[in-house]
């Protein structure tokens, strides 16, 4: 899964609070991959879920964005 996190760190710094469905298109990948990826990341808590449920969820990637929000 290594190349798809990979994307997905470049598609997070352009865009800090992302949807799964906005890593699909961003990212170019599969819907499958987008949620195992985000798992991943917030497993590793890079990734945060900040609002949404089941089928709307939105995540934050919170260490950089708190670098640009006191």
């Amino acid at each position: 899964r290594y190349p798809s996190a990979h994307q997905t760190m470049k598609v997070l710094y352009q865009k800090p609070l992302i949807t799964i469905s906005e890593l699909e298109t961003l990212g170019n990948m599969s819907k499958v991959t987008a949620n195992a990826v985000i798992k991943d990341l917030e497993r590793m808590e890079i990734l945060r879920k900040v609002s949404g449920n089941e089928r709307y969820r939105v995540y934050v990637f919170h260490e950089y964005l708190s670098l640009f929000v006191g």
